[in-house]
């Protein structure tokens, strides 16, 4: 499975999931725009996904999730992020593929770290 196959499985299962939060893909760096030029994102680092707590104790907190494939190594600027992250008082998670069980153990694994980190 990709990074972004685990990604996109990811996404689908939190939301049937039902859990009370609303995330969204998160592109970093700049984007060729096709009009010319480029478009900002998210600063270089930023992780794969982010949002927020829309329910509950925890309700209003923002989100980031970066999710690697199971070789992908983490670059210094994603650390830079996840210090970040924690220091303003985000959740901040980093969800890695595990090759050494299924695809949906991969993906349940993934929502439950969700589930235990928005309380």
């Amino acid at each position: 499975m990709t990074e972004q196959e685990f990604q996109q499985r990811f996404r689908l299962a939190v939301t049937k999931a039902r859990l009370p939060v609303r995330l969204w893909r998160q592109p970093a760096g700049a984007i060729l725009a096709k009009r010319g030029g480029s478009v900002e994102c998210a600063p270089v680092g930023a992780a794969d996904l982010t949002g927020g707590v829309t329910d509950g104790a925890r309700r209003g907190v923002r989100i980031e999730i970066e999710l690697k494939g199971e070789h992908t190594p983490t670059t210094d600027a994603q650390h830079a992020w996840e210090t970040f992250c924690r220091a303003s008082g985000f959740i901040y998670l980093r969800l890695r593929y595990n090759g050494l069980i299924s695809e949906d153990e991969n993906v349940t694994v993934a929502v439950a770290a969700l589930r235990e980190a928005i309380g």
